[in-house]
């Protein structure tokens, strides 16, 4: 049993890192439109999610500039892994 448990520590940290990289990853492709940031992660984390999702729940930027966020994150995060 304590393989499992150790199993399940292993696997736990491996999660919170990848979790800490797209943090991280969101936050530094919306630098300098922190507002943005919480949509960005929510758009990214969210299976089949859509602009228009996002849209409603009050995104403080147009579309343009959200997909040029989401192409700077999806650019980022290629270089890091």
């Amino acid at each position: 049993s304590s393989d499992a448990t150790a199993d399940a520590g292993m696997r736990i940290a491996e999660l919170a890192s990848k979790v800490a990289l797209i943090e991280d990853t969101a936050r530094l492709a919306t630098s300098g439109y922190d507002a943005v940031y919480p949509y960005l992660l929510r758009y990214v984390t969210t299976e089949g999610c859509t602009f228009e999702m996002i849209r409603q729940q009050g995104v403080p930027c147009g579309r343009t500039l959200f997909y040029e966020l989401r192409r700077k994150f999806y650019y980022l995060m290629a270089k890091k892994i």
